[in-house]
């Protein structure tokens, strides 16, 4: 069912965060490392605030338009909903010219930037939005 994929999802996510190896990225470097248990980090009952908060964020932004989630929106609503300020689009350069990702990946980041902000109750794309989606759209599942 649709809320049980969410569910695992959120949950992939908190582990995923758990284990990032913050010295790939140097926007994230100011932040520790996460130690202990997940469930010390990410309480069920605040991960599930933050995710019931993002998707109806979500579902007001497309509302009547018949599209659910961030991963389904088409070109115009990407343009729309994913706007990236001038500090943004730098980042997004210099990622793409220090890690040589495609044209295609562009798209990628940003599908991954929305939710994140969303998650965070940003309505913008911020700097580190961009710099966890780049960091995911990286990470190497055999390091960590």
């Amino acid at each position: 069912s649709r809320t049980f994929h969410t569910a695992a999802h959120t949950l992939w996510t908190a582990v995923f965060l758990t284990n990032l190896n913050h010295k790939k990225n140097p926007a994230l470097q100011d932040s520790p490392p996460a130690a202990g248990r997940t469930s010390d980090i990410f309480p069920s009952a605040a991960v599930r605030s933050r995710v019931t908060a993002a998707r109806e964020i979500q579902r007001k932004r497309y509302q009547g338009s018949g599209t659910f989630a961030n991963a389904s929106m088409d070109p115009s609503q990407m343009r729309a909903f994913c706007a990236l300020s001038p500090a943004c689009e730098s980042l997004m350069r210099a990622a793409f010219d220090a890690l040589h990702l495609t044209a295609r990946s562009y798209d990628r980041v940003l599908r991954v930037a929305r939710p994140i902000a969303d998650l965070a109750g940003s309505e913008e794309i911020l700097p580190e939005h961009v710099a966890e989606a780049v960091q995911y759209r990286t990470y190497s599942f055999e390091d960590g």
